[in-house]
């Protein structure tokens, strides 16, 4: 049977080295010859000879033992649960827009300062409108 091994070590600024190795040999002996290739890659700058060595160390660690299989998740009874605080938001009241001393030319109605803007906004060089006329 053959098995087939491929990996990618991502290096610093976008680039990455990348091996595939295949034979009919056993896992291990492919995972050996896997780590003696990249152990002579990325030899001549010590970044990239770190990273492939911490790849080579994390991944490809010889005659590492199992992990621990998942232990069962742990259920507290509802009752021995402390009760959640409550917790007090505090919405902002909004504010009410400020009155300018200005009235709209075509109603008399006081303007904001808000419709002043935009009164300005949409019919420059025009007497200040409120926002019902603006759209007439």
């Amino acid at each position: 049977m053959k098995i087939k091994i491929g990996v990618t070590v991502n290096l610093a600024n976008y680039e990455n080295i990348h091996v595939e190795i295949e034979g009919d040999e056993r896992e291990d002996d492919l995972i050996m010859r896997l780590d003696q290739i990249l152990a002579k890659l990325g030899r001549g700058n010590a970044d990239t000879a770190a990273r492939v060595d911490a790849y080579r160390r994390r991944v490809l660690v010889p005659n590492a033992p199992l992990p621990p299989p998942p232990r069962d998740p742990v259920v507290v009874p509802v009752e021995n649960l402390e009760p959640i605080p409550e917790v007090q938001v505090q919405t902002p009241t909004p504010t009410a827009p400020r009155a300018t001393g200005t009235s709209c030319e075509i109603c008399g109605k006081e303007l904001s300062s808000t419709e002043v803007k935009f009164s300005e906004l949409f019919s420059p060089g025009r007497a200040p409108r409120c926002s019902k006329c603006l759209k007439k």
